[in-house]
């Protein structure tokens, strides 16, 4: 008896299909080759250019012809596709009057043949036209999302307080509904040409059907046009009182433990009730707004095509039409029926919803930011020695941790900006604690997040650009917050170097963490790190804030989390790792501020 060891190699089986052979036809046996793939990376484009007089209306029309290399030749496509089949009913007819009539097997095979052609090129014009300019509008989409993900977590921050719910409502179904008027400049030319191909063969055929279509399609856009201005005035409010039950359900969701512990779930409910039951109203209100619209339009429509019927009918039983010209002039006008029903579909609605959606998208975009620095000032380099100092705090004598720790003893009151009095200094390779907690812990982050009060080497941050500032001083937060993926996806700081992981890994005590999780730092975190323990998503998320190597560090209480074993050994390996760089250590931990070269108090 063999053991498995022993046994020999199963043979490898055949390797599984692809993507590309899932969408591939394999019609009679062939694989057909696939056309008009999408590419495998995001192609870039362009963004949409837009100021602080550009309208909603005008922001959209440039979404629209966003991405005319695909949209161009998706309209003709799909014009080609239209003509194509405008040429259907006028071949039957072409078949009935010069085949069927004459007895002509020839020419019976060869409009056949004909109309085989038209119905195929019809097909594959529509199919491969839809798919360009899907695509040109996915990339559009794209682009619209990246600017309002960027100006969303631009470091500048917002001036106005915004619901988190709201700023999703808006970076995902106002940019979607923006995104999709591109189909503005995609469909309608199809349905447009189509209806003025029906036109001109009408008027081949017979003069008085060719001239209604010509005067009664213009006629019938200008009334689609006006018509949906309530509907894109309604379709504004209904948003806006959308993203703000959307914003309340976020901030109930993020705030329930606060809740929970005040007990406030009735009065929390009862606040969410009414501003949903606002957006429901409003929602109704659109949509029958919409559905009276379409409804109006589809039967003004419907009338028309049925009097270019009757008429039809009538020159026919007059003799003025042959039966091949009635199949004709009968297949064009029920052709007709389907642009004329689709136009309001595909230009009024999609237009009144996409204006809406393009005023909200452009309010966010051009929210001023909080902390927006005139960027006056060349901020020092990255790398060379540099000096912090914050004003306008209050500075106060304690007793040290230690015997070994010396207290900074200045203290002081300023005025808020650059010339107060200078009350907290660390330089490169020194590393500072400052014993507050509470608010007053909060205050001294929070000064130090936005450069209020801040010099370095002298220049105010108000000087820099935020960009520039926040790439020297980094400030980690209380709260250990993680993204979905792995340990390692979460420690791959931008722009940091990669050799420095495992020397933070270790500073922040992450060894036993590593040891224990299934896969090390392969190991899937889950959303917000939910996989792991309150002490390990915050011993991980220091270890990336290390990683990151800033030139002044303010860590705000990093081992809230852990216990009291853990947190000596990261005081102990905090002081060597960073002995190259500035570190501010805002807590009240004796640990931790007995590791610092001297200790302040606020």
């Amino acid at each position: 008896m063999t053991t498995s060891a022993d046994s020999p190699a199963a043979p490898a089986g055949p390797p599984g299909p692809t993507p590309e052979d899932a969408l591939r036809s394999h019609l009679f046996g062939i694989r057909w080759p696939l056309l008009l793939q999408a590419p495998r990376e995001q192609v870039a484009s362009r963004p949409i250019p837009f100021d602080d007089k550009t309208t909603a209306a005008q922001f959209t029309r440039r979404v629209v012809f966003g991405a005319v290399k695909y949209t161009v030749p998706g309209g003709i496509l799909l014009a080609l596709s239209q003509l194509c089949s405008v040429a259907v009913p006028v071949t039957a007819g072409l078949v009935v009057d010069r085949a069927i009539a004459r007895h002509s097997l020839a020419e019976l095979l060869g409009w056949t043949g004909v109309l085989v052609a038209v119905s195929v090129a019809a097909s594959l014009c529509f199919r491969f036209g839809s798919r360009t300019g899907f695509y040109g509008m996915q990339q559009v989409q794209h682009r619209l999302r990246m600017d309002v993900t960027d100006r969303l977590l631009d470091p500048a921050g917002m001036e106005t307080r915004r619901l988190s719910g709201a700023l999703l409502a808006t970076a995902t179904g106002d940019v979607f509904r923006l995104a999709a008027t591109m189909q503005l400049g995609i469909y309608p030319v199809g349905e447009l040409c189509a209806v003025v191909a029906c036109a001109v063969a009408l008027t081949a055929v017979s003069w008085p059907l060719g001239l209604a279509v010509l005067v009664g399609a213009p006629l019938m856009l200008w009334i689609m046009t006006a018509a949906g201005r309530p509907l894109q005035r309604r379709s504004r409010s209904q948003q806006a009182l959308v993203a703000r039950a959307t914003g309340q359900a976020g901030d109930i969701i993020a705030g329930y433990r606060v809740i929970k512990g005040l007990r406030a779930e009735r009065t929390a409910s009862d606040r969410y009730r009414r501003v949903s039951s606002g957006a429901l109203d409003g929602a109704l209100r659109a949509r029958n707004s919409r559905a009276l619209y379409l409804g109006t339009m589809n039967s003004v429509s419907g009338v028309f095509i049925a009097g270019l019927t009757v008429g039809a009918a009538v020159l026919a039983l007059e003799g003025q039409l042959t039966v091949g010209e009635l199949i004709s002039v009968v297949g064009l006008t029920q052709f007709l029926l389907g642009p004329l029903t689709s136009l309001p579909t595909m230009i009024g609605a999609p237009w009144a919803t996409g204006v809406a959606s393009a005023d909200r998208v452009l309010d966010l975009l051009r929210t001023p930011g909080s902390d927006t620095g005139p960027g006056v000032r060349t901020a020092p380099e990255r790398d060379r020695p540099l000096t912090l100092t914050v004003t306008g705090a209050t500075v106060s004598a304690g007793a040290a941790p230690d015997a070994e720790t010396d207290v900074e003893t200045d203290s002081g009151s300023g005025d808020g900006g650059c010339g107060g009095t200078p009350v907290l200094t660390v330089s490169s390779g020194e590393c500072v604690g400052v014993r507050a907690e509470g608010s007053r812990a909060g205050e001294l982050v929070g000064q130090l997040a936005h450069g209020h009060g801040v010099l370095v080497d002298d220049i105010p941050a108000g000087d820099l650009d935020i960009l520039d500032y926040r790439n020297l001083v980094l400030t980690a937060p209380h709260t250990a917050d993680l993204f979905e993926g792995t340990v390692a996806d979460n420690l791959a700081v931008p722009g940091s170097d990669s050799s420095l992981v495992p020397g933070a890994l270790h500073a922040a005590a992450c060894d036993d963490i590593l040891a224990t999780l299934p896969h090390g730092e392969l190991t899937m975190v889950g959303d917000g790190g939910l996989r792991l323990s309150g002490g390990q998503r915050q011993r991980i998320a220091l270890a990336r804030t290390l990683a990151a190597d800033p030139p002044v560090l303010v860590l705000h209480d990093p081992t809230t989390a852990v216990d009291p074993v853990t947190e000596a050994t990261v005081a102990e390996r905090l002081r060597p790792f960073r002995r190259r760089r500035a570190t501010v250590v805002v807590t009240a931990s004796p640990a931790m501020l007995s590791a610092c070269d001297r200790v302040v108090e606020l």
